[in-house]
């Protein structure tokens, strides 16, 4: 057997095999594992050892594959178990819902029964109340019956004594507000003064007067306002109460409609309402797209040449696109409000003032044009107490009178006459009805008191800044202040005197509380100005003037320093509701001017006529001194000052102001050398010639807008250019800021002479600001060069007097007379119109009576 054995293992061994698993048994292996040592000792069994190394291989194999089988049987009982788990709670959930289910229909079937017993029982009790009730109305409404019918007349008699007695005590209610309305009115005013005057008597300084003012009376004034404005909602109310009940009472009484009337007449109001007066356009105005707005500003419209164009357009539409460019302007600069001024090009705001400079130097045009909601925004703004004037640095005085004050007065005036203003009215001493709105007046008021510390010098003239923060003023480093500077108050100081002295009528109180100070300041210093004049050759001054001492030095011209100083000499005279001998002084400068300044250019083309100009002379002037061909643009405010004062009835011939013969016979000999008509007045001769030397400081530019600075008869080379041969523009002085002179002189030259081509002239000079000023984010831009086209760079700021003056005159240019009549008001030289003082009739009266003028003409 042994043998047989050691044969089939050689057999497995020859096969490569390593046997079969199943031939083996645990035990046998486990004793060989244990005693291979044992077996491998004997040298004679070779084949056993063999043997033996070959099954410890594979027992280790069939450990391995138990091993497995092991692991496969337990995560088999794993996964019964946990089903058998599931099986369990499934089976109780299962259990447990029926459970409830029984329980649920028991229930169900118990609340159905109790409902519909309960149910029957509660409609048998509804049945028999029903019953009862309705014994009981029958039984009442009988008694009812039998009462009204045996007590009809006496009911019927007490419901009229009821409707009586309410008709009386509304008719007598009526008449005790209606009363109290008028006292209100009368008596208003007295107490605003009573109000203020027990305010300011608690402070020391003057400048506190208008801030009690401004806190207490105006906070009284608007209390009233809200408690009247309630009182009159109030009866509104009972008012349409009461004709409801009387038509109900009508129909049931059978009255007649004729009766119903005569009651109704009995408790209307014994006072009519006054007719609403505006000073304001009565049209409401249309922006227009930007698609048209493009199509407007190019010089041609298809194959019409510009000419023609223009008169393919309506005046109304003309005033909608200055209308839009003023909104694309106001805009544009809303991106920095409160700033002062716009830099469109790199979107900033500019500080100056620190006051919103460019919104409150512009409310007026808003209001004049008809842009209601900036004109609100603008007066929300005011009325919340600002702009603050307490900023550090230095603030001119002269722009911030023209510009802030001159604003703030303007509103003021245009808002008291506005039908488009809601607000509670009055009576002034004029019989003029004007609002109780005071914000705008007490803020000019404030900037007043800020300023009047730059008036305290030895001379009486100004100086030139002050500083908000610390109340001191400054001179500049030599000590003078210009000529234009000094004297350009006049206007707006004394219609801030004027104005409150209309609002508050008690004289004592005038006294007490200085208002006639505000006008001395500046008379002081023109009265100072004047005894210069007196002694200077026709009046010409210079542009320096001395504020510790009173001299003067500098060149006499009308451009920077100069030009508002003889501006005001005739607008303060017509302001002042032109006092007679008043003219003198203007006539006499403008006699000097036309003399010394004057001249006509040589180097013109062949078949054209030079133009005239006014250039800059040495002072003291004289026939030899030192003459200057050159003209700012600042001086073409000229042809419409001298048109303003050919208005009012002023300059029919220069020379009227010669001492002696041979000085009239000088100014006749002159008006020959420049060629003037002798048809019509010297003063508007010169007016037309003046202003078409302005326009073509315009149209011969490559651009068609204005430099600064103009020269004449030169000699043209690589710095000055010339245009036509006489007018020519060097490069520093080809900048060009938007400026409003020209404009505003067509304005007036317009409204005098009727004549449609400076209307003509004005709509070519906004179709080339729009063209070339406009800034594609907002604003309108100055211009670095008008000799460059196509245009380079633009430069500069927004100035607030585009807005302020430029578009307002190109509004007016193209708006009626009868808006804004320059019988009644003059304009400031900002632009801010400001009505006449001292007139022997009312504003309203001044207004009416030139629109009645225009109706007739028409």
């Amino acid at each position: 057997e042994e043998e047989e054995e050691e044969e089939e293992e050689e057999e497995d061994t020859e096969r490569g095999g390593t046997g079969n698993f199943s031939n083996l048994d645990l035990n046998t292996l486990a004793f060989l594992e244990e005693n291979a040592e044992v077996v491998e000792r004997g040298a004679g069994h070779r084949k056993s050892l063999l043997r033996s190394s070959s099954s410890f291989s594979l027992l280790s194999r069939r450990r391995q594959y138990q091993h497995h089988q092991y692991q496969q049987y337990h995560h088999h009982h794993q996964q019964q178990q946990q089903h058998h788990q599931y099986q369990q709670v499934f089976n109780q959930h299962k259990l447990l819902i029926r459970q409830n289910t029984e329980k649920t229909n028991v229930l169900a079937t118990d609340y159905d029964y109790y409902r519909d017993y309960y149910r029957d029982d509660a409609n048998d009790d509804d049945d028999e109340k029903e019953e009862e009730d309705d014994e009981e109305n029958k039984y009442l409404g009988g008694k009812m019956q039998r009462f009204l019918k045996n007590n009809a007349g006496q009911l019927l008699q007490k419901k009229r004594r009821r409707r009586k007695r309410d008709v009386l005590l509304f008719a007598f209610v009526f008449t005790a507000v209606a009363f109290l309305g008028n006292v209100y009115k009368t008596t208003r005013i007295l107490s605003l003064t009573a109000t203020s005057s027990a305010a300011s008597s608690a402070s020391a300084s003057a400048s506190s007067h208008f801030s009690s003012f401004s806190s207490s009376s105006s906070s009284a004034i608007f209390t009233r306002e809200k408690n009247n404005s309630v009182a009159a909602d109030d009866e509104r109310v009972e008012d349409e109460e009461e004709e409801q009940e009387e038509q109900e009472e009508q129909e049931q009484k059978g009255v007649s409609k004729e009766d119903g009337e005569t009651k109704q007449e009995r408790i209307e109001p014994a006072h009519e309402k006054k007719e609403k007066f505006s000073l304001l356009p009565t049209e409401r105005i249309t922006l227009l797209s930007p698609q048209r707005m493009v199509e407007l500003s190019e010089r041609k419209n298809g194959d019409v040449d510009v000419n023609d164009a223009y008169n393919f357009v309506s005046l109304a539409e003309k005033r909608s696109a200055i209308a839009t460019t003023l909104k694309w302007a106001y805009d544009g600069y809303m991106k920095v409000f409160p700033a002062d001024e716009l830099d469109p090009l790199s979107g900033h705001g500019l500080e100056w003032f620190h006051v919103a400079l460019t919104a409150i130097d512009a409310v007026d045009t808003f209001a004049l044009v008809g842009l209601d909601k900036e004109f609100e925004f603008v007066k929300e703004f005011v009325k919340s107490g600002k702009p603050i004037f307490t900023s550090a640095g230095r603030s001119s005085v002269f722009e911030s009178t023209i510009r802030i004050m001159g604003g703030f007065l303007a509103a003021h005036h245009l808002e008291q006459k506005s039908s488009k203003i809601e607000a509670t009215t009055t009576t002034d001493n004029k019989g003029e009805d004007f609002t109780t709105n005071f914000y705008f007046l007490e803020k000019a008021q404030e900037l007043a008191d800020k300023l009047k510390v730059a008036f305290n010098t030895p001379t009486g003239i100004p100086r030139t800044d002050v500083d908000f923060s610390t109340g001191k003023s400054h001179d500049d480093e030599k000590g003078t202040n210009g000529l234009a500077q000094a004297t350009t108050l006049t206007l707006e100081w004394e219609c801030l005197e004027a104005t409150l002295t209309e609002v508050v009528l008690d004289e004592t109180e005038k006294r007490k509380r200085g208002f006639t100070k505000y006008g001395d300041y500046v008379r002081r210093a023109n009265e100072a100005v004047h005894k210069l004049a007196s002694g200077a050759d026709y009046g010409l001054l210079p542009d320096k003037i001395g504020v510790e001492h009173l001299n003067a030095h500098g060149m006499v011209k009308l451009g920077a320093n100069g030009d508002s100083y003889y501006e005001y000499l005739l607008k303060s005279w017509i302001h002042r509701g032109k006092p007679k001998g008043g003219e003198k002084e203007y006539v006499r400068a403008m006699d000097g001017i036309f003399l010394r300044l004057v001249q006509r250019t040589q180097n013109h083309l062949q078949n054209t006529s030079g133009l005239i100009y006014v250039g800059e002379m040495a002072y003291p002037s004289s026939r030899g001194s030192r003459f200057e061909k050159k003209m700012d643009h600042l001086v073409c405010f000229l042809p419409g000052i001298l048109a303003l004062g050919h208005l009012h009835g002023v300059g029919k011939e220069f020379g009227s102001s010669a001492a002696s013969e041979e000085e009239k016979e000088e100014f006749r000999a002159k008006v020959d050398l420049l060629r003037l008509d002798k048809n019509e007045s010297s003063h508007l001769a010169l007016a037309k010639e003046l202003m078409r030397t302005c326009v073509a400081m315009y149209e011969r530019t490559p651009l068609g807008l204005h430099p600064e600075i103009a020269k004449f008869d030169q000699d043209g080379n690589n710095v000055v250019k010339c245009f036509g041969g006489d007018l020519c523009v060097s490069a520093n002085d080809a900048h060009s800021i938007l400026r409003p002179e020209t404009v505003e002189s067509l304005f007036v030259l317009h409204r005098v002479t009727k004549d449609e081509s400076f209307r003509r002239q004005g709509w070519r000079m906004w179709q080339n600001w729009e063209r070339y000023s406009r800034v594609d984010t907002g604003g309108y831009a100055s211009l670095a060069s008008v000799l460059e086209n196509p245009p380079g760079r633009k430069k500069g700021k927004q100035e607030s007097f585009f807005l302020s003056e430029t578009l307002k005159y190109l509004f007016l240019l193209f708006s009626d007379d009868i808006v804004v009549p320059l019988e009644c008001f003059v304009f400031n030289t900002e632009g801010h119109p400001l009505p006449i003082m001292h007139r022997q009739k009312s504003l309203r009266e001044c207004v009416e009576r030139e629109r009645e003028r225009e109706k007739e003409r028409e």
